[in-house]
């Protein structure tokens, strides 16, 4: 069952569709998001989330590295690509394509996703957007 989940997740974010993710997490929810100062709970913080995500990279395509299930915790290894096209952690549109590696850890809870934590590469992001340099010597 939890290894579907993987799937059906990266499906409905590939497709954008809202109501597919809503309907994968359990309305108890509690979440967190390196980039995100605030935790995400319930359905309503996972909408509000995710709608961030699609309107600052309105074609973010999710491609699935690596994934480890057991019994009801996921592990994810990601990397999401996509057009800065609006503001995202304050930051206005760059209009340049990222591809930042990022990690999810899941818990399930009756097949539905009740915990997660989003890790992923901020540092990254800002240096393909322009606004962090290079640091290698």
């Amino acid at each position: 069952m939890a290894a579907g989940i993987v799937q059906q997740i990266i499906d409905a974010w590939n497709s954008h569709n809202i109501d597919q993710i809503m309907e994968l997490h359990d309305c108890d929810y509690e979440g967190g998001d390196v980039g995100l100062a605030e935790k995400v709970l319930g359905l309503q913080g996972i909408r509000k989330a995710y709608l961030r995500f699609f309107r600052a990279f309105p074609d973010l395509i999710i491609t699935v590295e690596d994934s480890v299930v057991c019994d009801d915790r996921v592990v994810i290894h990601w990397v999401a690509t996509g057009i800065h096209r609006g503001s995202f952690m304050r930051i206005p549109a760059s209009n340049k394509t990222i591809n930042v590696h990022g990690v999810s850890l899941l818990t399930l809870k009756n097949g539905k996703i009740l915990k997660g934590t989003r890790v992923w590469d901020v540092a990254g992001f800002l240096r393909e957007i322009g606004l962090l340099p290079d640091l290698q010597d």
